[in-house]
């Protein structure tokens, strides 16, 4: 029960859920592994060892495994083949880049669905992994088992420039030529799960983001073209020509791939309407702002919170996967997206507020200070 001397305000938390410790597999935690991303405009059909060689000097995502470093770079060198997954749940941390807590957290839920499995005798363990999307300012000392560098993204953002698909910091002075987003780090995984060379049995690939983790994933699965790839029944072909272990790993049905998005507290949207008034006022609606708010606002509809160009957040793998806007729009409707809002984590009013308004006789901003709501509803920028 929540002490209401010291927290007298917050309407929202009444308890506090006391949850059970997760345990993950021995020495999970105490590996960080490493992955080579290729960017999808860099790869071609000559050598992969070539391709990796080069992309080495770039540096590597940094990952968590259930089992152990099964994303490894090159096939050529790796006689492990996958059999026994059948599922697999690549989990995207939040804000405070916690990717530890996060992978243990997937893990036990992973645990918990693999138990409910084996009630209906399906046994197959299910494959957890949970990347790390590093920054500047995190540990410098971090030893990925791959022995490459990590990957690390400018903080110039509060929660992240990776998260709406920034590129990371080109480590120029190692010789580093490719410039690699966070959505390119999360294709490279889901195609390297796709390949059936190392996982023949896979049949699902779920990934799950929370709160500025589900802002990637929400993005990611609208942008990516390798979502749409995972989907045999659409002739939808990836702007690269693949290698021959992709090609091999084509020949066969790819796993299923569907994207949680949950608590993100802001979104892409896909037009220029947005919900015009209070959460708490029955008159909501959803429609575009008035000439009046948009020009107050004129960044409310570019880049991470529209699809139109300009703005601080733009970024490369936005501009290369938007072309014709209704097309993305209508492929996104087909993919297999979900969407999780926690019933009492929904507040949206922070320090300063900034509510939209068609009344031109009202400011487009009104400002509000209530320091104990911080959750995941929508954000108070003018862009919501």
């Amino acid at each position: 029960q929540r002490n209401k001397n010291l927290d007298p305000v917050d309407p929202l938390v009444e308890t506090l859920p006391r949850y059970q410790l997760c345990s993950p597999p021995p020495e999970t935690l105490l590996q960080v592994h490493g992955f080579t991303v290729v960017p999808m405009t860099k790869r071609r059909t000559d050598d992969s060892n070539n391709i990796h060689r080069r992309s080495n000097k770039c540096g590597d995502i940094a990952y968590y495994s259930s089992h152990g470093p099964v994303l490894t770079s090159n096939n050529n060198n790796n006689n492990n083949t996958y059999t026994q997954f059948q599922v697999a749940l690549v989990v995207i941390h939040g804000q405070n880049r916690n990717a530890d807590d996060y992978f243990c957290a997937g893990h036990k839920a992973s645990e918990l669905w693999h138990k409910q499995q084996q009630q209906q005798q399906q046994q197959e363990p299910v494959l957890t992994l949970a990347p790390r999307f590093l920054q500047c300012n995190d540990n410098p000392n971090i030893a990925l088992t791959s022995g490459n560098p990590p990957l690390r993204w400018n903080n110039h953002s509060t929660a992240g420039d990776w998260r709406y698909g920034a590129d990371a910091i080109l480590l120029t002075r190692d010789g580093c030529t490719n410039h690699i987003s966070s959505f390119d780090a999360l294709d490279a995984m889901i195609l390297q799960l796709s390949n059936r060379t190392l996982f023949p049995n896979l049949k699902l690939i779920s990934v799950f983001g929370h709160s500025s983790g589900g802002q990637l994933v929400q993005r990611w699965a609208l942008l990516s073209p390798v979502f749409g790839e995972n989907d045999d029944d659409k002739d939808e072909k990836l702007p690269f020509r693949m290698s021959r272990e992709l090609q091999v790993g084509r020949r066969r049905r790819r796993p299923h791939l569907r994207a949680i998005v949950a608590n993100p507290s802001s979104y892409v949207y896909l037009d220029q309407r947005r919900f015009i008034g209070h959460c708490n006022d029955s008159s909501v609606s959803f429609q575009e702002p008035s000439k009046e708010v948009q020009t107050a606002c004129s960044q409310y509809n570019q880049w991470e919170y529209g699809l139109e160009d300009g703005g601080p957040m733009d970024v490369r793998y936005r501009k290369q996967a938007v072309g014709k806007k209704t097309a993305l729009i209508e492929r996104y409707e087909s993919r297999d997206v979900i969407y999780m809002i926690g019933s009492q984590d929904r507040c949206n009013i922070s320090t300063t507020t900034t509510t939209l308004s068609n009344n031109n006789n009202k400011d487009a901003s009104h400002h509000t200070t209530q320091w104990w709501c911080n959750s995941h509803g929508l954000e108070t920028t003018c862009m919501d």
